[in-house]
């Protein structure tokens, strides 16, 4: 089984700091951390930069300034908070010319992610880095929106051209199997768009049902627009999907993004229901306890019990996944991935398609993944390809566990 491996003193100060830069509680802990005469500041700096949190590291250790943190180690997170808050003024300048287009093109929009983030929950924008702009369109309005896309000045992500040179057909396989657009890029401001029309794909091991959200959607004054976000119920249920796709090696600003929500006012009933219902289940009660965890916080036991998954579950989750903070840090996925994808499926007819479509994907998907024109003549080689390269994924995990094991004996 996996053990939890302790926190450096160094990860435990950025804990702290992300758990209590928005609510000024448990301050003495903290100034027994910052007190220890062996604590580091450069790894800490490089960890808060790489989990995406240095402006909340900037607004927690602020007042301690002259006295436990030297002048020097916040002038450097100073920097970062003002570069955030200046990046995130020229995106949400730019959302605004997005969203007026779209309105004048009858196209109805609801922010996701950190667009809507950085003002419902954090209030102060500089302290939430966002690396684009996610958006989310009725799958019907997706021809307009790329022409309201291209007006603006965006074309398709620089990543993708490779491929579009080699006549693949990008935009069909990211509408088959993404739950976004290709991704835009604008050359002037450096901003990536990604225009979704629904939150989850059919390559990922679990689904989210749209059409309901946009009945559910609420209202919010952002950028001076006034404008449509997730409920808070929907928003939360969102982002357990999001960290258990990443099999909950998601940063530490992804993981307090979800903290910010339990913060606000939940109807867990509904959550729960939402679950339930979208057979969520266990990718909502893992990324509940992962943050539980990380945070030392408590997401409520009567609702949370609902989703709780059995004993033989949980006992393979625990040993493959061990501690949470470890895994943020470590900022890897599990070598048990595709064991972890089939726990995150609720439902065992469910599990048998993933797996099937994991092991044979459509022909589109392979010229993608292989960047390769692929026919049914040769498709055979590709997936003896494929079957070679999940055999070996799959089984690294139990061989590697085996020679820990054996190394512990051995010592």
């Amino acid at each position: 089984m996996n053990s939890k491996k302790p926190n450096s003193v160094e990860e435990e100060v950025l804990l702290q700091c992300t758990r209590n830069a928005l609510k000024q509680t448990d301050r003495g802990e903290l100034k027994k951390l910052l007190s220890k005469e062996n604590l580091k500041w450069t790894p800490i700096l490089k960890q808060a930069s790489k989990q995406g949190v240095s402006p909340l590291l900037y607004h927690c250790l602020k007042s301690f300034e002259g006295e436990l943190v030297s002048a020097k180690t916040l002038g450097e997170l100073k920097k970062i908070y003002y570069a955030t808050l200046a990046r995130n003024i020229a995106l949400y300048s730019e959302l605004e010319k997005i969203l007026d287009s779209f309105a004048r093109a009858g196209i109805e929009v609801i922010l996701l992610k950190g667009a809507a983030f950085a003002t419902t929950l954090y209030g102060d924008i500089g302290l939430r880095p966002m690396k684009d702009l996610d958006i989310l369109i009725h799958k019907s309005d997706l021809e307009k929106a790329k022409t309201a896309v291209s007006s603006l000045g965006y074309s398709l992500d620089p990543s993708l051209l490779s491929l579009l040179k080699k006549g693949l057909p990008v935009g069909k396989y990211y509408l088959l199997h993404h739950p976004h657009l290709p991704p835009y890029y604008k050359k002037k401001g450096r901003i990536f768009l990604e225009v979704h029309w629904t939150l989850t794909s059919r390559t990922m091991p679990f689904k989210f049902d749209t059409p309901g959200l946009w009945e559910r959607a609420v209202g919010a004054e952002i950028s001076e627009r006034r404008v449509r976000v997730l409920s808070t119920e929907d928003a939360l249920v969102y982002m357990c999907t999001h960290i258990a796709r990443h099999r909950f090696s998601a940063n530490l600003r992804e993981y307090h993004d979800l903290l910010m929500l339990t913060r606000t006012t939940v109807n867990w009933n509904r959550v729960a229901d939402l679950a339930c219902e979208n057979n969520l289940k266990t990718p909502v009660y893992y990324a509940l306890q992962y943050t539980s965890q990380l945070f030392k916080t408590t997401a409520p036991d009567k609702y949370t019990d609902r989703l709780k998954p059995g004993a033989l579950r949980t006992a393979v989750f625990k040993s493959i996944l061990g501690a949470s903070t470890n895994r943020v840090f470590a900022n890897s996925e599990s070598d048990a991935g595709l064991l972890i994808d089939l726990l995150l499926i609720d439902r065992t007819t469910d599990q048998i398609r993933f797996l099937a479509e994991k092991i044979f994907p459509p022909i589109l998907w392979m010229s993608i993944k292989y960047q390769a024109h692929i026919t049914k003549t040769n498709i055979a080689i590709y997936y003896l390809r494929r079957i070679g390269y999940l055999t070996s994924a799959t089984l690294r995990y139990p061989i590697t566990s085996l020679i820990k094991r054996f190394s512990r004996r051995r010592r």
